[in-house]
């Protein structure tokens, strides 16, 4: 195993660098990220990957308000990486009160919960929804990944939640970084439904690798690091370093898709998209 002040301090980029990849960070929100349709990113790829038909479809959803991302997901990275976020962004229907003060076999269903309910949603109408049972784990699963030195190390070295942009062979490109140390590494936080044991076969099952290389080469920082932790309990962490060969397969993953966004969505080659067809050999 890589130790992780080696693993570190393999790069030592000069102001200078670090400078230069400043030049790429985008100072917007998120909405202005999760709307955006100049830039190509990850998940437009993903979209792409099942047929170009998807990814035009994710476009149009996308001119229309709404999550681009699922809030349990959202919840735990603004708990670990903007943790002064929470309370402002995420509220709890915590009804114990409520529902032992009606009393009874189903408090719920009475007039006078439905109407309690209705003004307590009304009240945190700007802020998004969290069931007691996921709050519970994503609470479990912070104390977990910052209750270890190693990780908790980490994620205090890095800038959190920074947009870079940058254009590559003609194709405008972006990304958002859970934390970074400009030239250095880059952190990227995921949760797992599995033992985080299995976490390296994700890697390859959700092109996890091509996200590597596409935020270490949009941020010109050579070193990836996932930190996964389980779901549920025990909530296992595990640290997995990103190797050169895995960024390599990445990279070349995203080169063949990124051309072929510019071939259908950039040039047209197929002006009406309806009219695409999916061949293969089976």
């Amino acid at each position: 195993m890589t130790d992780i002040i080696d693993f570190i301090e393999d790069a030592n980029p000069k102001n200078e660098f670090v400078a230069e990849i400043r030049k790429k960070i985008i100072d917007k929100d998120d909405e202005w990220y999760f709307s955006d349709q100049e830039h190509l990113t990850n998940s437009m790829m993903s979209e792409l990957k099942k047929s170009p038909l998807h990814l035009q479809r994710y476009l149009q959803k996308l001119e229309q308000p709404q999550k681009a991302y699922n809030t349990f997901g959202s919840a735990f990275h603004c708990s670990i990486l903007e943790p002064k976020q929470f309370k402002k962004r995420f509220f709890v229907l915590d009804d114990y009160s409520i529902c032992a003060e009606i009393g009874g076999a189903k408090p719920r269903s009475t007039k006078k919960y439905k109407e309690w309910k209705e003004e307590f949603i009304k009240e945190h109408q700007k802020k998004e929804e969290l069931s007691s049972d996921d709050y519970e784990h994503i609470m479990r699963m912070k104390e977990r990944v910052m209750g270890i030195p190693e990780t908790r190390s980490l994620i205090e070295l890095t800038q959190k939640e920074i947009i870079f942009a940058d254009a590559y062979q003609g194709v405008k490109r972006k990304c958002k970084v859970d934390g970074i140390k400009m030239g250095d590494f880059l952190l990227d936080l995921k949760s797992t439904k599995d033992p985080v044991s299995q976490f390296p076969s994700s890697v390859f099952r959700y092109d996890y690798d091509r996200q590597a290389a596409w935020y270490s080469d949009i941020c010109e920082t050579p070193n990836v690091i996932f930190i996964a932790v389980e779901k549920t309990a025990p909530y296992t962490v595990g640290l997995f370093y990103v190797s050169e060969q895995a960024l390599e397969n990445g990279r070349a993953k995203y080169e063949s898709w990124m051309l072929e966004y510019k071939r259908l969505f950039i040039e047209k080659a197929i002006p009406d998209l309806s009219k695409y067809l999916f061949r293969s050999q089976i």
